[in-house]
């Protein structure tokens, strides 16, 4: 067999093994990989550099739109890619063994044999002999019997986290002002009175769970963190970092018997966090600490709404900074990754923040800016 002959069969093998790699890694084993041999993350990269770009020269309906079909574009465009390759891959290696079907395969026939062997349709008119001509078709056709089916059951697994990961972020962007602050949903929950400490403590219980459901699917699929919530002034994101500041700032209200959950919560948050912000390998800066008047702010806010132990001593300030450091540098490396907006602890409706830069945070109404 002559060296082109070789180094066709090669081509087409290392194809094959790349993508059946990167669908086994990507779809089928429940846990977060290394990039070797993966072409997913690649193309998301890519994807996302460029609908950034597209996105930052728009309006912010226009831009929350592309950044909204980013996911979904995604997805079609990885199993396509899987598809066609497989394809060619085993094309490039019908088409090394010419004299193995009958009649002889030239490129295009190669690529039509192998995309009828690969849907198992069987109408090539080609008709393989000897064992490596029939080992490339029976191969052809196992690739494609056996990855439809896990194609399909990537999408409802993908849709089904999807649906999981709203619900909560669809209700606190409902039951509070958008964007979402951690002031915000403390003084919502304040206004039920006696029931508040309950009311707070399964609050943020349900965000433990929602935070370990999110850290455990996004983990085993990343292409999920590429889904935009369909409110965009209240992304799962931006939903996050809310809630972690609420849990920051009850956990240090003396007799409050939701702080314990709130512990709980921002822990669980925060692991989440720091582990997506490694997984998509976001660049994390340090941020700088809530200034001491800005603090003095938000307690004074939550002791208007009745939180009447939230104090602003030194030691309160200091453990709050100490639990915010857990959390904001890894939200903000993925906000700024993704390109999602959100609100600052003490922004009003019209503020949004942008990921704009190390550290430090753009609005878009000016003022309340730290």
């Amino acid at each position: 067999m002559s060296i082109p002959r070789l180094v066709e069969i090669a081509a087409g093998v290392l194809m094959v093994s790349v993508i059946m790699s990167d669908v086994f890694r990507g779809v089928v084993m429940p846990r977060a990989s290394a990039r070797t041999l993966r072409l997913a993350p690649l193309v998301a990269d890519a994807m996302l550099r460029l609908v950034l770009l597209l996105a930052s020269r728009h309006s912010p309906d226009r831009r929350h739109d592309l950044l909204g079909a980013l996911g979904p574009i995604l997805l079609v465009l990885n199993a396509t890619i899987w598809f066609f390759s497989l394809i060619l891959g085993f094309a490039l290696a019908m088409h090394a063994l010419p004299h193995g079907f009958d009649p002889p395969v030239g490129l295009l026939d190669a690529l039509y044999a192998s995309a009828s062997s690969f849907l198992t349709l069987g109408v090539s008119g080609h008709e393989a002999h000897g064992v490596w001509a029939r080992a490339l078709v029976i191969g052809s056709a196992l690739c494609g019997f056996g990855l439809v089916p896990l194609v399909v059951t990537f999408l409802l697994n993908i849709q089904g986290a999807l649906m999981q990961r709203e619900q909560l972020v669809l209700r606190i962007g409902e039951r509070n002002r958008k964007p979402p602050t951690g002031p915000a949903i403390l003084e919502q929950y304040a206004r039920l009175g006696r029931d508040r400490e309950a009311a707070l403590a399964r609050f943020f219980e349900d965000w433990d769970r929602w935070s370990a459901h999110v850290l455990l699917t996004h983990r085993a699929y990343p292409a999920l963190a590429y889904f935009r919530s369909t409110d965009h002034e209240c992304d799962w994101l931006a939903a996050l970092s809310a809630v972690m500041d609420a849990a920051a700032l009850l956990s240090n209200l003396e007799g409050d018997t939701a702080a314990g959950p709130a512990i709980l919560c921002h822990r669980m948050g925060s692991r989440l966090a720091q582990d997506l912000a490694n997984t998509f390998r976001c660049r994390i800066d340090e941020i700088p600490d809530l200034e001491r008047t800005h603090f003095d702010r938000v307690q004074a806010r939550l002791r208007r709404a009745g939180f009447d132990n939230a104090g602003s001593g030194a030691a309160a300030f200091e453990a709050f900074n100490r639990m915010r450091a857990e959390h904001e540098p890894a939200i903000s490396g993925l906000c700024r990754r993704f390109g999602v907006e959100r609100a600052w602890i003490l922004s009003t409706p019209d503020d949004m923040i942008f990921p704009s830069g190390p550290g430090h945070v753009s609005m878009r109404a000016g003022g309340n800016q730290p």
